[in-house]
This record gives C-alpha cells, sequence and structure tokens, in this order.
C-alpha cells in the first residue's frame, strides 16, 4: 500500500498546465482556505505530457491558490495515463442564469432531440425539467471549444452552477436546466493543451484509483529553498499512516 507513495513528487509549479479556466469565487476561497489553515490538504493529481509538462488532472484551483500566495513547488501525485479514466461533470444551473439568451445568439445552432451526432462530435445539451432537449450542433467547421466557453461562460460568472456526475441526474428540478456535455478523450484534451488553449472550468472530471488524501503538506516546503529532509521525514510518516478504504463512503464536502 504504502507503494503509492512513489507517485508522489515535489515539482517546480512552473512545470504544471491547467487544462481548464478557474472560478474566480472558488479560487479566492480556496486561498483563504489555504493561507488560514498552513497546509496544503490533497496534493495536487497531474500526468506527464510528451513535451515534459504536467497535465493538472485535479487541482486547478489550488495551482492557482499556490501561485497567488507564491509558492514555487507543487506536490503531486503522478499518475499514469492507464491510472485513470476521463468523464465529464454535468451542470445544473437555474433557467434564468444567463442560458435562455443563449438561443437567440446566431452564432451557436441549436436542434432539438436527444442531440446523440451532437454529443458524438464534442458538443453538448441542455435539458430542462420537462426532459426537452436541444443539442448544440455548430457543425464540423465551427470550433466547439469556442461553443462550450460561450455557454459556460453564460451563467458560470454568475457563481449559479452546481457540479454534478455524468448519469445521476436525468432531469433538473423546477425551475433547473441541466447542461451535459461529452467527456474528451486524453488524446483531444492533449491537443487542446498543445494548442495553448483550456476548456471551461468544471467541465472535465477525472477517475483513479489508489488517490492520495488528506496528507495536510505544510506550505512552507513549497518554498524554492524549502528543506527536503523534512519531505523526506514526512514521506515516512504517511508511509505510516496510509489507510486504503475499499467500501464505499458517503464524504460531505461543506
Amino acid at each position: 500500500m504504502s507503494e503509492v507513495l512513489l507517485s508522489l513528487q515535489l515539482i517546480e509549479l512552473d512545470k504544471m498546465s491547467l487544462h481548464e479556466e478557474h472560478e474566480p469565487s472558488r479560487l479566492e476561497r480556496v486561498s483563504q482556505s489555504m493561507r488560514e489553515d498552513g497546509f496544503l490538504r490533497h496534493p495536487i493529481l497531474a500526468t506527464e505530457m510528451r513535451d515534459g509538462r504536467y497535465l493538472v488532472l485535479d487541482g486547478a484551483h489550488r495551482i492557482g491558490a499556490l501561485r497567488l500566495l507564491g509558492y514555487c513547488k507543487v506536490p503531486v501525485q503522478v499518475a499514469r495515463q492507464d491510472d485513470f479514466s476521463i468523464e465529464a461533470w454535468h451542470h445544473l444551473v437555474p433557467a434564468d442564469a444567463g442560458v435562455q439568451q443563449l438561443f437567440e445568439d446566431p452564432s451557436l445552432h441549436w436542434t432539438a432531440g436527444s442531440g446523440a451526432a451532437a454529443q458524438r462530435q464534442g458538443w453538448l445539451e441542455i435539458v430542462d425539467e420537462h426532459g426537452n432537449v436541444r443539442a448544440l450542433d455548430c457543425g464540423v467547421r465551427h470550433d466547439f471549444l469556442e461553443a462550450w466557453h460561450k455557454v459556460v461562460s453564460a451563467y458560470n460568472a454568475r457563481g449559479a452552477v452546481k457540479r454534478v456526475p455524468a448519469g445521476t441526474c436525468l432531469l433538473p428540478d423546477s425551475g433547473m436546466l441541466l447542461i451535459r456535455f461529452k467527456p474528451l478523450s486524453y488524446a483531444e484534451l492533449e491537443r487542446v493543451m498543445e494548442a495553448g488553449r483550456v476548456l471551461p472550468a468544471g467541465v472535465t472530471r477525472f477517475q483513479i484509483n489508489g488517490r492520495l488524501l488528506n496528507l495536510k503538506i505544510p506550505l512552507h516546503l513549497l518554498h524554492r529553498d524549502s528543506d527536503v529532509s523534512e519531505w523526506e521525514r514526512l514521506r515516512h510518516v504517511w508511509r505510516r499512516s496510509l489507510r486504503l478504504y475499499t467500501e464505499q463512503v458517503y464524504l460531505c464536502e461543506i
């Protein structure tokens, strides 16, 4: 079980690459919590790309907070590509959260129905409380990523979004809309990164077995001239303290 700690490394912050935008209000909350606690509870999850940079799979707001607080290193659990799967978050938003205006946008082409063809092309669907579906279908000549940004920015700036795992919500409650995204493959995601672009915030969801959690890594270890010996001492402490839970649990994330 302690072998999982071999994947835990201290990596220069400049080598970390974000695949999605951040939510400003959430970034401020994470920064404030980190400043008050004096530690980083969970390491960043990332995988090494072909160009030597590390693609952040989980921890975009923690990365942003560390930058704001002036740190130079990041504790990273490095995952191999066969260690994780890529899914999509779906978004629940109020029906009046700026989404309705998207249906009048001449640059976006909406079709009624299941939207299966549109989803295969990498677009998205919007479902109302009655089960009516509008699929975004801009055609192969258009940029799906630009369309995603336009849709998400319509409601994200208002802080009105709730993320739900794909398949856990079939119909939204009264007065709500469900935004359904198609998950990208790793190859598609890496192409986005290599083009110097990012996804909207809160779209991709990575699933990995053997995730390291609750290490409470002291922030002073993330300075450029931090004591490496203390980092190694903590690795021994964590090795003796790890517990693997195989049963399903319910975690309250207040």
